[in-house]
């Protein structure tokens, strides 16, 4: 649909100290996607403005900069009628959970003037195991928020990594047990050789045949991991040194032969890596 909306974000494990951060520089995009869309913009201004209090436009200028945009530029100015309006008071202050409760507050009010089934909204989160806990919180606000129409979180997680009492799961859980939200679980299995095969004859162009012995070789190093395959299959592209594929012209045709036992068998197993 021409008016839908996709965003991203993705939490790191270097930054849980940080909470929020994926979130909320997805919901940053969001409002930067926002602004640059000419015909809805009047509307999203004065609906946005609406609803953001003073004290609110402060807090999320800090978070979310693109936010900016979205709310009423004479705020503070001589407006065209003459008229002039106050700057904003001075922010209340407020610390832990009611400076949160604030937070989420206002992000869902957002929410709710700029989506629709008109103008859906997909976030996707990734890496949630290293969710830190006030951004499962917010998150669960707004999937619980009856009255916010056309938003679809999707998420991804290393399900090794998410035992029965990691807050992860036990907030899908929550959330399926109350029915706020269909959820639909997908499990995706690392690559089968066949598959690896069939992935660099397309990447390169050549027959299943002609890539079998290297999709091996491939396969043996990465256990089948799909990012651990691509960055592999890449390594040919990005580092001229690693000549995994060597393409030989002769006679009209091109042949292929892999240097899988000379190069590969130097590299480390990359599920040993310490991604």
């Amino acid at each position: 649909d021409s008016g839908a909306c996709f965003v991203s974000g993705k939490f790191d494990a270097m930054l849980q100290p940080k909470p929020l951060s994926a979130i909320v520089s997805s919901v940053d995009k969001y409002c930067a996607i926002l602004a640059n869309d000419d015909e809805r913009m009047p509307k999203v201004r004065k609906a946005v403005s609406s609803v953001i209090t003073s004290e609110g436009r402060v807090v999320l200028r800090g978070l979310m900069p693109n936010i900016v945009e979205l709310l009423d530029p004479m705020e503070g100015r001589g407006n065209s009628s003459g008229t002039f309006t106050p700057p904003a008071p001075p922010v209340a202050h407020a610390n832990g959970a009611e400076a949160l409760r604030r937070l989420i507050f206002m992000i869902r009010a957002l929410f709710r003037v700029t989506c629709s089934r008109s103008h859906p909204v997909v976030i996707f989160l990734d890496d949630l195991q290293w969710a830190d806990e006030t951004s499962l919180l917010l998150m669960n606000a707004l999937i619980t928020d009856t009255t916010i129409e056309g938003l679809l979180f999707i998420g991804s997680y290393r399900d090794n990594e998410v035992t029965a009492d990691h807050p992860l799961r036990i907030r899908i859980s929550d959330l399926d047990r109350m029915g706020f939200a269909k959820i639909t679980s997908l499990h995706l299995d690392n690559l089968d050789v066949r598959t690896v095969e069939s992935l660099l004859s397309d990447t390169l162009c050549l027959t299943p045949l002609m890539v079998r012995h290297l999709a091996q070789a491939v396969w043996q190093k990465t256990a089948g991991n799909a990012l651990f395959v691509v960055q592999v299959s890449r390594m040919k592209y990005e580092k001229q040194s690693s000549h995994l594929v060597h393409f030989l012209i002769s006679g009209g045709g091109i042949s292929c032969f892999s240097s899988s036992s000379s190069q590969l068998s130097t590299m480390k197993d990359c599920c040993a890596f310490p991604w």
